[in-house]
């Protein structure tokens, strides 16, 4: 006779028509706020990253950069003699 029996008359009463409908609403609203708040914290600047990076010498960034290869030889060497001066 319908959803009235069966494996949900072991809940008391807790499932009813629709109860599935609102909980997969409930889930995807949490999931978005997660993933918003997430977002706008990284966005921010917020994050370990930034703090982590805050207490690195500028010769150390450039040196990483030079490692990641987001400059050249040439400019390394060039920063760096500024940087040294």
């Amino acid at each position: 006779m319908g959803w009235q029996h069966g494996w949900m008359d072991g809940m008391g009463g807790f499932m009813f028509p629709g109860f599935g409908l609102i909980l997969i609403v409930a889930l995807v609203v949490v999931v978005i706020w997660l993933l918003a708040g997430n977002r706008s914290r990284t966005s921010a600047g917020g994050g370990s990253e930034v703090q982590h990076r805050s207490s690195e010498t500028p010769l150390e960034i450039l040196q990483q950069r030079y490692a990641k290869g987001e400059v050249t030889k040439e400019e390394y060497e060039s920063i760096k003699k500024d940087l040294e001066s």
